[in-house]
């Protein structure tokens, strides 16, 4: 899989990764942690959180990492090249800041931010200090997700006309932000990437059970300027565990099933017009195979190869900025009571003026 873009970067960046500092390794900073000491080797990582239990517990887990409680002294340590950022969303942006004007690649978990100007001010920064930005959209790294995408753009589905996503589970409640936010970076990602397009109107409706300002429940409406449409019904209120996302074209249908044994399947499925109205073509499905690579570990491994080459990420500053402008719509939706918030056509002209 090609995940590297043209270079862009000055070849001075060509050069191999000495250090990697984990800040924030909770659930998911684990994870990274796990990953990254795979990847570059005990002695190139180093984990920092302000839980002195939780270093302990990872430094008996993973002989050979280091481990901080403070990160000033990751900023400031020259051989730390790169920080992996898994702290709460609130605190992405000042760490996020502080790194990169420290001269620190940064790979920073999703949404990038929590506002769209925090997150061009990182855009900005790390131009200027000439620096990586990577945000981990796990699943543009997915290998069904980029076989998806070459199916679309080989025409095999023939005109996409609409994407349905559902991420629902029985799973963590958050007190601290919506299911919109907790939930939606995974689809808002991968539709823009699979459509290439930003959409012109987004609108949303939530219920909060649980808790007053809180939605447990969220459907999201998408329409593109291309009149292609996307939906997407997230909840961690549901008795099932579904991680679905379903391509509808002219000509046949896919499904990236990610519970599923077989991840990727095409359906010769089409409503075909006639004289007398629609004929409703089917056939047999068709499992489309995949690699079996680990995303996060994709994911890892891109950033790592980014610093080495000085190739831009494919899911860069820009591509986070983008998945946020349409999460803010949709919150914004959300305040109004469902009532729907159009977006400029495109965005071209303000990310050229970012860069």
């Amino acid at each position: 899989m090609d995940c590297v873009r043209p270079t862009s970067l000055p070849l001075a960046l060509q050069t191999p990764v000495n250090k990697l500092a984990v800040v924030g390794v909770g659930r998911w900073g684990q994870n990274l942690l796990r990953e990254f000491h795979s990847l570059v080797g005990p002695e190139s990582v180093i984990a920092c959180d302000t839980r002195p239990e939780r270093l302990k517990e990872l430094e008996q887990r993973h002989p050979g990492i280091g481990i901080t409680g403070d990160l000033s002294r990751i900023l400031s340590d020259p051989q730390v090249e790169a920080v992996a950022i898994a702290t709460p969303v609130a605190t992405h942006f000042e760490v996020a800041r502080q790194a990169l004007s420290a001269g620190k690649h940064v790979f920073v978990e999703k949404p990038i931010t929590t506002s769209i100007e925090e997150a061009s001010q990182l855009i900005r920064l790390a131009k200027k200090q000439q620096r990586l930005l990577m945000v981990d959209h796990l699943l543009i790294h997915h290998p069904a997700v980029q076989r998806l995408r070459e199916i679309i753009q080989a025409g095999i589905l023939g005109e996409v006309l609409h994407i349905q996503c559902s991420r629902m589970n029985f799973g963590v409640v958050r007190t601290d932000e919506n299911a919109l936010w907790s939930l939606g970076p995974h689809d808002v990602s991968v539709i823009l990437y699979l459509l290439d397009e930003e959409p012109s109107r987004v609108q949303a409706h939530g219920s909060c059970l649980l808790q007053k300002g809180i939605e447990d429940v969220v459907t999201v409406a998408l329409d593109f300027p291309s009149r292609r449409s996307a939906h997407m019904h997230l909840s961690w209120l549901s008795p099932e565990k579904v991680r679905k996302l379903s391509v509808v074209g002219e000509s046949k249908m896919a499904v990236f099933d990610d519970t599923a044994s077989e991840k990727l399947v095409l359906l010769p499925k089409a409503a075909v017009r006639s004289e007398d109205g629609f004929v409703l073509h089917d056939g047999p499905d068709q499992a489309v195979v995949i690699s079996d690579q680990q995303p996060l570990r994709v994911a890892c491994q891109h950033f790592i190869d980014c610093i080495q080459t000085g190739s831009e990420p494919l899911t860069d500053g820009n591509d986070g900025l983008r998945v946020l402008r349409v999460l803010d719509a949709a919150q914004r939706s959300l305040d109004l009571g469902g009532e729907a918030v159009v977006l400029a056509g495109s965005d071209e002209l303000e990310y050229q003026e970012l860069f």
